[in-house]
């Protein structure tokens, strides 16, 4: 790997000379396009990319959740949002299959929704906190602070059933939070369950009051700093 960016003006041109040969193309070599377009910080034109949506729409029923994870983070690392109602159309079609994604999948799905500024609908959001509920145990640092700042920017407040287990996933993979990860977890978590945070945080103490006492002083400490945010 030469590891080289090629010129705009060159990239330009062969991604419009792919065009005629974007329909009928695989899941997988579409959302490739998108990762190598994303690892050179290269914005497509407009052209190309609706060109590529109208592909990706053919191909969505039979995309695998990594591919339509895949697509969705491309486009979010672009930042930019396909034509029409493509990001509604990606929803409603992973929306029956959200059960088969598992914890990092999701996590990146749903910030991709949130980088574009795209709400998938509460009915999706719904979903989407079902089929998480069941992963949360499992997810890695990276995975749970990326659910609540998603799930924050999307304004999307789940059921104390869910925030209890994701708390609760949180509290037992503290210690293998980074500082940054753990500022994004309990800043969403404060947007995410400002009437139930404290009992949640509660539970945690009776499980383990060491424990417990970080994720309350941790809680503390986001809590005035988003309080004042707001403010101004």
């Amino acid at each position: 790997a030469l590891r080289l960016r090629p010129a705009g003006g060159w990239l330009d041109r062969l991604l419009m000379r792919s065009v005629g040969r974007l329909a009928g193309a695989r899941a997988d070599d579409l959302a490739g396009l998108l990762q190598s377009l994303a690892a050179l910080r290269f914005r497509a034109p407009e052209a190309w990319l609706t060109a590529w949506s109208s592909a990706a729409f053919v191909a969505l029923p039979f995309t695998p959740p990594r591919g339509a994870v895949e697509m969705a983070a491309g486009l979010a690392a672009l930042g930019q949002r396909p034509p029409g109602l493509w990001l509604q159309e990606l929803a409603e079609r992973v929306e029956g299959r959200l059960v088969a994604f598992d914890g990092p999948q999701l996590a990146q799905l749903a910030g991709a929704f949130a980088q574009l500024g795209a709400h998938p609908g509460v009915r999706w959001l719904t979903a989407w906190e079902i089929a998480s509920g069941n992963v949360l145990q499992g997810c890695a640092p990276a995975d749970l602070a990326l659910m609540a700042w998603a799930l924050a920017e999307l304004h999307h407040r789940p059921a104390f059933s869910w925030l209890y287990g994701y708390v609760m996933a949180v509290h037992r993979r503290l210690d293998a939070f980074e500082a940054e990860q753990l500022a994004v977890t309990f800043e969403g978590l404060v947007a995410l369950a400002p009437d139930s945070l404290d009992l949640l945080v509660q539970i945690c103490a009776m499980e383990d009051s060491a424990v417990g006492s970080s994720v309350g002083l941790a809680v503390a400490d986001a809590a005035p700093a988003r309080t004042g945010a707001a403010a101004d």
